[in-house]
């Protein structure tokens, strides 16, 4: 804490988000639960698609692109941003559990782009902690852009 107030963790050793600049490390569960119907072929290439993106050097363009060769641009924009977020929020729900287990108290902070596109589900819960009003984090839906940020306290 500096002077009473909450100090965002950040792990200088991890790349971050392009999307949320949280910390993003290289490790990548494949994906067991696959929220869009594909074939056992297309889930192993989407697979490969999000893991070359979370190694880093890759945009959220980067993906969509790979993502548009899978299943067609006008799906690609959704499964990307939404594969993100997923990344994003278990990156941080790891950072959050590791910093725990070290003793630090950490607070998990619901985070949403605080614009029009932010939907009825998620606005409610932005700046709002895990245990308060949330458990699951991002993504809840298709195309959630949310993310949880950490505080050290």
């Amino acid at each position: 804490m500096q002077d009473g107030q909450p100090v965002p963790l950040r792990l200088a050793s991890c790349p971050t988000c392009p999307q949320c600049l949280a910390p993003l490390c290289t490790w990548s569960p494949p994906m067991t639960m696959p929220r869009i119907e594909m074939t056992k072929k297309d889930g192993a290439r989407l697979d490969k698609a999000i893991r070359a993106f979370r190694a880093g050097g890759q945009t959220l363009g980067d993906l969509t692109k790979a993502v548009a060769k899978i299943f067609g641009p006008e799906r690609a924009d959704e499964i990307a941003t939404t594969e993100v977020t997923r990344a994003c929020a278990e990156e941080v729900r790891t950072t959050a559990e590791e910093a725990k287990a070290k003793g630090w108290r950490m607070l998990e902070i619901w985070q949403t782009n605080n614009d029009a596109d932010v939907c009825e589900k998620c606005a409610p819960l932005n700046g709002t902690q895990r245990g308060e009003d949330w458990e699951e984090y991002p993504p809840l839906h298709s195309n959630c852009r949310c993310r949880v940020g950490l505080e050290m306290v």
